[in-house]
């Protein structure tokens, strides 16, 4: 039956049936998760099975249940093909990615079949090994799965050793900003204490984030350095004012894109339009939540920066997935 279902599944994929859901989610809770529920059955063969994370929160932008199908049937396979010994999760990220590895000391793979494990319905055959079966089925559909969520799946194995798999996936927000190697750049613009506590509370860790308190102070930090995205409370002046200001920094990034969020506790349908139609990119409501902040923040960077919108340095660009920053 698994087979069965992995078959349909395929062919779904391959004629491009197939609907992600793509939100930012804590990899680490999730792949926990799956090493918990398959701990038994690794101790039920003798075998060890321990998460290895280099943090607590490593935040990808996923598709939570493709993600879940993809590093479950690589634990079920670390399972399945290792006989003594154990499997170790390892969770980190690099500039652009969050890489999950899947490590085992099985029976590993023949050098010539590797080029071949992530082909449809492969399978090899070996003296040590038997026979793979239906693993091919389920690799192809795990490729096809992290490839639509912009990432790679890779391997790499020594028969009688064990094998180590690679999934990277896209983090919930980029190492660099679109300007130099630092972090994204934020300016936040509020006279308000609420929004700004709240921003860097949620998004220090994601963003160099800059407050201006006034439109005089929002000008000297624009002539100063350049920002990945602007967020302004529409309290800090009335309507016409507002508009005006955002129609001068559009002028003062030229041909640069600059998306910029408006917050609003006064929310209705007639002016959210308003301040879209006056230049405002998005428009959120206040009070608002941590998770849906971090959601915004982190489609909007990430759009620019997969579009080719944005900046990535050439050191970045070249850097293989899978190689944890230090």
């Amino acid at each position: 039956m698994n087979t069965l279902n992995a078959v349909l599944d395929l062919a779904g994929l391959n004629n491009n049936d197939f609907d992600l859901n793509i939100q930012v989610s804590n990899i680490v809770d999730d792949v926990r998760q799956m090493v918990d529920s398959s701990r038994e059955m690794a101790e039920e063969k003798g075998l060890f099975l321990r998460i290895e994370p280099s943090r607590a929160e490593v935040l990808g932008r996923v598709d939570q249940v493709c993600t879940a199908r993809v590093v479950q049937n690589l634990i079920d396979n670390a399972i399945k093909f290792t006989d003594a010994g154990g499997i170790i999760v390892e969770i980190d990220s690099d500039d652009e990615y969050v890489n999950v590895r899947v490590l085992d000391t099985g029976v590993g793979i023949d050098e010539e079949f590797v080029p071949h494990i992530f082909e449809d319905f492969s399978r090899e055959v070996g003296a040590e090994s038997g026979i793979y079966e239906g693993v091919g089925v389920g690799l192809g559909i795990s490729q096809r799965l992290v490839e639509l969520m912009r990432g790679r799946i890779r391997v790499q194995s020594q028969p009688g050793e064990g094998s180590m798999f690679t999934v990277s996936l896209p983090r919930a927000f980029p190492a660099r900003g679109r300007f130099d190697d630092s972090k994204p750049r934020l300016l936040v613009v509020d006279d308000s204490s609420d929004v700004k506590t709240m921003v860097s509370y949620v998004l220090d860790d994601h963003f160099d984030i800059d407050v201006a308190t006034n439109f005089d102070d929002m000008d000297l930090f624009l002539l100063k350095r350049k920002y990945d995205i602007v967020l302004m409370d529409l309290g800090i002046a009335k309507e016409p004012v507002v508009i005006d200001a955002i129609k001068s920094m559009r002028d003062s990034y030229d041909e640069i894109e600059l998306p910029i969020v408006a917050v609003d506790e006064k929310v209705d349908r007639s002016r959210r339009e308003t301040f879209l139609a006056g230049g405002f990119d998005h428009y959120v409501a206040k009070p608002f939540r941590k998770n849906a902040l971090v959601a915004l923040m982190s489609s909007i960077i990430t759009d620019l920066m997969y579009s080719g919108r944005g900046h990535v340095s050439s050191d970045a660009a070249g850097e293989e997935p899978g190689q944890a920053a230090a």
